[in-house]
């Protein structure tokens, strides 16, 4: 099991540094230009529940949509704590999230790509 693991998390940081987009900025958790009183952020309960990305956040529905949807996949917060996690990402990161669907088990090198299926 530790085997695999390290293959997997190798493969994760190959994809982070041959990919021809950099999903780094577009991560929520430890990422400099999200932060809450000028200290960058991580929620346990939300990284568990599988919100990783800006994406994950729903931006596409209101806040209080949003909240709801993610409840009913298992997340365990409360509204303030979202509202505010979702109000800490700067507008400008809301509108420049690439549209590719992210793979970390695929990667791009100079158009070629490698895919580990």
């Amino acid at each position: 099991m530790v085997f695999i693991s390290s293959c997997l998390a190798g493969g994760q940081t190959l994809k982070i540094l041959f990919s021809d987009i950099n999903y780094n900025q577009y991560l929520i958790w430890n990422n400099k230009y999200i932060r809450i009183d000028n200290k960058p952020i991580f929620y346990e309960k939300y990284a568990d529940c599988g919100t990783v990305y800006l994406n994950d956040l729903w931006f596409r529905l209101d806040n209080l949509r949003s909240f709801e949807y993610l409840k009913d996949t298992g997340l365990v917060s409360n509204f303030l704590t979202w509202s505010a996690l979702r109000l800490s990402v700067p507008k400008n990161k809301l509108s420049s999230f690439p549209k590719v669907k992210f793979d970390p088990m695929t990667f791009k090198c100079k158009s070629i790509e490698f895919d580990a299926y």
